[in-house]
């Protein structure tokens, strides 16, 4: 459902490797791998749904967070969607974030709808 919108973010980041939705539940709902690497991605979703809850908890604004940070030689971003959904992204060190930015904002409402 999502695939097409996902491999038009991934052809404009060409250094991502997994881009996908995942619920503040910790149960993914969909994702695309692109250029796969070593990563338990299963895991990595649901350990960061747990810390994208306790962000909303504490945030002044929920659901306006920007989470950036390097695992392994990768570059993980996490985004927010809905009050209960956000969007994690894979990807090589280089990734520029503020191109991904650009392009989730682009397709956000989009995806919304779909959920």
């Amino acid at each position: 459902m999502f695939k097409p919108i996902f491999d038009q973010i991934q052809e404009k980041n060409p250094e991502i490797h997994f881009i996908g939705i995942w619920g503040k539940d910790g149960l993914e709902l969909e994702k695309s791998t692109y250029n796969p690497a070593q990563v338990e991605i299963e895991l990595l979703g649901a350990v960061l749904a747990d810390v994208v809850s306790k962000i909303d908890r504490i945030a002044i604004s929920p659901s306006q967070y920007f989470v950036e940070y390097m695992m392994d030689q990768l570059k993980v971003v996490v985004m927010p969607l809905t009050h209960t959904h956000f969007l994690l992204v894979i990807a090589q060190p280089q990734l520029v974030a503020g191109k991904l930015k650009f392009f989730y904002s682009l397709y956000k409402d989009q995806i919304v709808s779909l959920l």
